[in-house]
């Protein structure tokens, strides 16, 4: 997901990212990675991987962004 800040920063910012829901299978293995790419002064991407047999149905990330 695209995420783009209110205000633009005067230069690309810190972003923190917390997982704050997720809906998984319970059946398989339970493996995601959540972060910040492509960050710059207007926004960045939110991502999250997941590998081998992780079944997830949706999460839901929380980020705080500040300047250096």
């Amino acid at each position: 997901d695209i995420v783009k800040f209110e205000k633009p920063f005067s230069s690309p910012p810190r972003v923190i990212v917390g997982l704050s829901t997720i809906d998984a299978s319970e059946t398989t293995g339970l493996r995601l990675n959540i972060g910040a790419q492509n960050i710059s002064v207007d926004g960045f991407e939110l991502v999250g991987c997941t590998w081998w047999n992780s079944i997830i149905h949706y999460y839901i990330g929380t980020w705080f962004a500040y300047e250096n």
